[in-house]
């Protein structure tokens, strides 16, 4: 498992169950973990000293920024960006590039 320099998001490299309904391009994939950016939910700590709204910018920067690093790789593997607390599945959906597929966390299972 890799850890990002921005301690929001982890990220896995592994391999989805076969039992799965999604399909994969390549064997391995780029699994990305992050909350849904809303307003009071994410950089908590950080809001305290810079506020809500300055820290919801911030991380939307960071994710931004991981989703371009990611797409560089998207050729050689899936990447997927399951996302928690989402409560607009298509407002979710819009936070990726198109070669990221955006996911609910509950909907797959994760094999070594």
């Amino acid at each position: 498992m890799y850890l990002p320099k921005q301690p929001y998001l982890w990220v896995a490299l592994g391999q989805l169950t076969q039992s799965s309904n999604r399909t994969m391009k390549h064997d391995e994939a780029i699994i990305l973990f992050g909350k849904y950016p809303k307003e009071g939910f994410v950089k908590t700590r950080l809001a305290k000293t810079i506020g809500n709204a300055k820290a919801l910018a911030f991380y939307k920067e960071c994710l931004a920024n991981v989703f371009i690093q990611a797409s560089k790789i998207a050729d050689n593997y899936s990447v997927y960006f399951y996302v928690a607390e989402a409560e607009d599945g298509a407002e979710a959906k819009q936070l990726a590039p198109r070669n990221i597929e955006v996911i609910g966390q509950k909907k797959m299972r994760f094999t070594r």
